[in-house]
């Protein structure tokens, strides 16, 4: 039996709230584990930074060429900067 959803009238919806309380006592420890296990996080912060940071410098060398300078590798690292915020904002 498909059950109708449920209409979207909050900014913020009950489930959200309830999950942000069940989860509140593992985000003082998400963000002091970063900084107690330095060995394991560096490697992993570095890794994703060049991860992320190769695919806009190559795209952005190609669009440079296809657009003549109009859009290049400056433009395609702040947009993947500003998306990677939005989304961590927006996704957790």
């Amino acid at each position: 039996v498909k059950t109708a959803p449920k209409p979207l009238n909050k900014l913020v919806s009950d489930e959200m709230w309830a999950d942000l309380r069940r989860r509140s006592k593992c985000y003082k420890s998400d963000w002091t584990d970063a900084f107690k296990k330095k060995q394991q996080v560096l490697p992993a912060i570095l890794f994703l930074y060049f991860a992320c940071l190769s695919p806009a410098v190559s795209f952005g060398t190609i669009a440079s060429e296809i657009t003549g300078g109009s859009i290049g590798i400056v433009e395609f690292l702040l947009s993947s900067g500003l998306s990677g915020m939005a989304y961590s904002i927006l996704c957790g």
